[in-house]
């Protein structure tokens, strides 16, 4: 495995302030450089570039479905890339998983325990997961 040459970038699509904070403080204890937006679109105008090293999505956002951004970022880079979807609404998540080019590597409900929030790290990173 070639050694990284930098931080490894994290992507978190939420709305929530509160939510966007928590997770950037606890990625970037786990060494990751931290990109955050508050919307689809704001998500949508980052697959321009380099793919980040895992994204961490809302379903809920305030002007695109999370499921339609999901599906971007699975047309951009496939299923390669560790998604961990963040839902308020579980009764969301079959319609996810229903659709195969729009798979998430992995779910957590809201609220969520900042322990189960690690565990799901460490498996996207481990080399099962990420």
């Amino acid at each position: 495995m070639a050694a990284e040459t930098g931080p490894r970038t994290a992507l978190i699509i939420d709305d929530d302030p509160g939510i966007r904070a928590l997770l950037q403080e606890v990625l970037t204890d786990e060494d990751y450089a931290v990109v955050c937006v508050a919307s689809g679109k704001e998500a949508l105008a980052r697959l321009e570039g380099a793919p980040p090293a895992i994204v961490l999505l809302d379903l809920l956002l305030p002007d695109i479905p999370g499921e339609e951004v999901l599906a971007a970022l699975r047309a951009r880079w496939g299923t390669a890339l560790p998604v961990l979807v963040l839902s308020a609404t579980p009764q969301r998540l079959p319609a996810v998983e229903g659709h195969a080019q729009q798979t998430a590597t992995t779910y957590l409900a809201k609220p969520f325990e900042f322990d189960v929030l690690l565990a799901c790290l460490t498996t996207l990173r481990s080399p099962g997961g990420a």
